[in-house]
């Protein structure tokens, strides 16, 4: 019985390798979500937490941050980071990507009343300038009633929203070091 399973082994292997060099290569692309670092600088009363992490139908995986003060006057600031995995989307300009994230958000915060006002730019560390929208909200629960909103890209696969609450300093500030490694 030893010899008849150690011959059914040998024989097994053999077709494996036989069959192997007379297949077809596969060969293709796959989607990963690699994890990467980023650095902002903050001031050091601001402290970093996660919010969530979401893989969506959608062709998007967004990582959410909340950066808050210890002072409550002082702000926050709501970070996405995502990358776009949906074929369409990747096929866009990264410049066009953000805008069409940013204008999604405004249409979906002006259909709860809140207003543009205004804008200012910031530039990014691509030496490229972003856009930052000024909003008024009649949310009670927005400090001030008022709120910064931006999108840009942080590489050719890596986008941002950023919602501040923040001075302008400190948003310009944030836009201005955030990097992807």
């Amino acid at each position: 019985m030893k010899r008849f399973t150690s011959m059914v082994s040998a024989l097994l292997l053999l077709l494996t390798l036989t069959g192997t060099m007379n297949g077809a290569a596969l060969e293709g692309t796959v989607l990963t979500v690699a994890e990467r670092g980023f650095s902002a600088d903050i001031p050091s009363d601001f402290q970093v937490f996660a919010a969530e992490a979401d893989a969506n139908t959608t062709g998007i995986f967004s990582y959410d941050l909340m950066i808050n003060s210890t002072d409550p006057e002082a702000g926050r600031v709501f970070l996405s980071i995502f990358s776009v995995y949906d074929d369409v989307m990747r096929r866009m300009k990264t410049a066009s990507l953000s805008d069409l994230f940013l204008s999604a958000e405004i249409s979906e915060v002006e259909s709860h009343g809140d207003v543009v006002v205004g804008n200012w730019s910031a530039v990014n560390p691509q030496s490229q300038n972003v856009t930052v929208l000024a909003l008024t909200t009649p949310d009670l629960r927005v400090s001030g009633g008022s709120y910064d909103i931006a999108s840009w890209s942080l590489d050719e696969d890596v986008q941002v929203l950023m919602v501040s609450t923040a001075d302008r300093n400190i948003t310009e500030k944030l836009i201005g070091t955030l990097k992807i490694k």
